[in-house]
């Protein structure tokens, strides 16, 4: 029986893939140590195509345009520079160049552009020592810490030195409660409901947010936001977790990684990650390449603590009592493998497995 969801709590050795989006440069070695606004990689990246219509800009017939580009397929152009030219009966017409780029192709009184590309450079995002080198694609990079994982990001990164508001468990933060001595902090609190709060986060800039949850409804602003925000228990109105309020509690006021970037298909989940020295970590390191981005399914098995997702107990913390060997049914119809997860010594209740995160602390 398997679940794809573990938090760990304890320090451990982790490793991660940084990618470029395309094909590019690896910059660092094997055995380089990188800190997170290292860059290891870099690349172009593409901007598409332009097409520059000849024949309609000189107002003539495609054959007789033909004889006025000045230009050839593979030369580089640069914007403003005439790519065709005529002069009949003192009508002088010059077609200019929208763009720097290259000609890739002529053809019918047209002429298509490559636009030059804009420049990408990738950020190790982590501090540790570079350990595989995926040639023109990115690199590997192990490091020791904490981590807490999240269920929803909007796909940005950001390092700062991380603030805590527990006095927001009972209220939500609004845009007073961020000031400008923030700057470049990632602020962890409970709920939020108004853009203004993140419009005050870009003023001060700020590096990152967490909140245990958001309303649904602010999705479509937060995927267009440039600043990382991890969400650890989902849309709606959530209670940050015990385990994890203990977790932030005690990191307050250490650099952190947010890494927002989650993807639903292979069950890559966002994290916050605080850096620890090799001496306090727990030797993991042969799970860790075996598991390099944490995200491949986990055993589970009675007497493990594990946490409760997406259900009527979401959020809890409990026990795996035991797990059922056939498939349980449950009122709504859902036929799912389960397990029975003691809550407190009274109260205990079945939960399918994919509902459930192992929690190591």
């Amino acid at each position: 029986m398997y679940t794809r969801w573990l938090t760990s709590f304890l320090p451990q050795v982790i490793q991660r893939r940084r990618l470029l989006p395309e094909f590019g440069k690896v910059l660092v070695r094997i055995g380089q140590e990188v800190q997170p606004m290292d860059v290891v990689a870099e690349t172009m990246l593409p901007s598409g195509m332009v097409l520059v219509d000849v024949a309609k800009g000189l107002g003539c017939q495609i054959a007789v345009a033909e004889e006025h580009i000045n230009v050839k397929m593979g030369s580089m152009v640069s914007v403003g520079e005439i790519l065709a030219y005529n002069d009949f009966l003192f009508i002088k017409r010059s077609i200019l160049s929208p763009c720097n780029g290259k000609v890739k192709w002529i053809e019918c009184g047209k002429i298509w552009i490559e636009e030059v590309g804009v420049d990408y450079k990738l950020l190790a995002a982590y501090a540790g020592k570079i350990v595989n080198n995926i040639w023109g694609r990115g690199v590997i990079i192990e490091t020791n810490g904490t981590l807490c994982c999240g269920v929803w990001g909007n796909q940005k990164m950001g390092y700062g030195r991380m603030r805590y508001f527990p006095e927001q468990s009972t209220k939500k933060l609004c845009a007073a409660d961020i000031t400008k001595d923030m700057r470049s902090e990632v602020l962890v609190a409970q709920y939020c409901d108004s853009v203004h709060v993140f419009n005050r986060a870009v003023e001060v800039s700020l590096c990152g947010f967490v909140f245990a949850s958001l309303p649904s409804g602010m999705l479509p602003f937060l995927e267009n936001l440039n600043i990382p925000i991890l969400i650890l228990e989902g849309f709606g109105n959530y209670q940050m977790n015990k385990l994890a309020m203990d977790f932030f509690s005690s990191n307050e006021g250490k650099e952190v990684v947010i890494n927002a970037q989650h993807k639903i298909k292979t069950g890559q989940r966002g994290e916050v990650f605080v850096f620890e020295e090799p001496g306090d970590v727990i030797d993991m390191q042969a799970a860790a390449k075996e598991n390099i981005d944490n995200f491949e399914p986990y055993q589970l098995k009675a007497g493990q603590k594990v946490k409760i997702i997406l259900t009527g107990y979401h959020g809890e913390i409990g026990q795996i009592e035991k797990i059922y060997p056939s498939i349980q049914k449950y009122p709504n119809g859902v036929c799912s493998l389960s397990a029975e997860v003691a809550i407190t010594e009274k109260e205990h209740v079945i939960v399918p497995l994919d509902n459930l995160e192992i929690i190591s602390i």
